[in-house]
């Protein structure tokens, strides 16, 4: 029997299957796409933010110096005994937000006369050659600031500032990064000279990554020495020993060798786009289950319908044999051949 053909019913499941599985796998590349993109957005995020706050803590220590520079103009045009001077002092010193103050003179006095300044000696050898500095002492437990004292064109004394671990760790604790960043400032040789309120994972470098097998991690890590000895800055990620991805950052300061290290987490932009993108993929699953069941449940029902309506056309209600159609049937398809 002459007639066009249409596409055969498996065909047209078969069609609608790949296609299905084309738009399954084109979704996941976009997400995949998407979360490498979040990602980037999160490392360059981390990178601008960190210099800001970089620069922002390098002009509050110009500007804590410049203050101490002004005071000490001061004290060199106070006249009067030690106890106003101290007096005087100590005003300063609550104004500006400093734990201690005091004045080292070159003749070896201090006022107040109880500041210990034998282990704050470096710094304070340093203002005598007219060197303005901020030195970091006992792992980072303080900083002192030292500016020269002028009269006339000679030193005559030093003042000292001390700040302590908690003053200088509200210094550098970052506001942004919605509370989930540590700082902490080190030198050239990765020693810690700041620390954040939580220590553990600046104690050393080495220690905040997973080196079992890391190459690149290992590479990036000395890639940051080198920088840290060059005064460069860059950022990059990582995997914690407790497994989770994170982002450092490391900026050079304008005071002394030191460098800031910012952490943030590598999912601090895309942590909530990743919760719906993991939706998607449950949706799009969902939908090619109930599809594939839906083809499964399509396909045995027209095979059933096909045996029964071949039963129908060709085989004989009262004999249960073979009829005539099935016969002519058969004569063509051998005829055929």
């Amino acid at each position: 029997m002459d007639g066009k053909k249409g596409i055969h019913p498996s065909v047209g499941v078969g069609i609608l299957s790949v296609l299905l599985i084309f738009i399954f796998v084109f979704m996941l590349i976009n997400a995949s796409t998407l979360r490498a993109a979040l990602h980037d957005s999160t490392e360059n995020y981390a990178l601008d933010m960190s210099s800001q706050l970089a620069g922002d803590i390098s002009s509050r220590m110009k500007a804590v110096q410049m203050e101490m520079k002004l005071m000490a103009d001061s004290i060199s045009m106070v006249s009067g005994t030690d106890k106003e001077l101290a007096e005087f002092i100590e005003r300063k010193s609550e104004i500006s937000g400093f734990d201690a103050m005091a004045f080292l003179g070159a003749d070896g006095r201090a006022v107040p006369a109880d500041f210990s300044s034998s282990m704050f000696q470096e710094g304070i050898d340093a203002s005598f050659r007219g060197e303005m500095r901020v030195t970091a002492y006992t792992e980072g437990q303080n900083v002192l600031y030292t500016v020269p004292v002028y009269q006339g064109n000679q030193i005559t004394g030093v003042l000292a500032g001390l700040r302590n671990k908690a003053n200088m760790q509200a210094l550098i604790q970052p506001t942004s990064f919605e509370g989930r960043g540590l700082t902490c400032i080190v030198d050239s040789d990765g020693k810690v000279i700041i620390s954040p309120t939580d220590i553990k994972p600046f104690l050393t470098l080495d220690t905040i990554f997973n080196e079992s097998g890391k190459s690149e991690v290992s590479r990036a890590v000395m890639e940051m020495k080198e920088d840290l000895e060059n005064r460069k800055e860059g950022v990059f990620r990582f995997t914690a020993v407790n497994g989770e991805e994170l982002f450092l950052s490391y900026h050079a300061l304008t005071v002394n060798d030191w460098t800031l290290l910012t952490l943030i987490p590598a999912d601090l932009i895309s942590g909530q786009a990743e919760k719906y993108i993991f939706y998607s993929f449950l949706i799009i699953g969902s939908i090619v289950v109930i599809f594939g069941l839906f083809i499964f449940a399509v396909s045995r029902f027209y095979s059933k319908s096909r045996k029964r309506l071949e039963q129908i056309a060709y085989v004989d209600s009262v004999t249960g044999g073979r009829n005539n159609a099935a016969f002519h049937a058969m004569y063509r398809k051998l005829a055929e051949t």
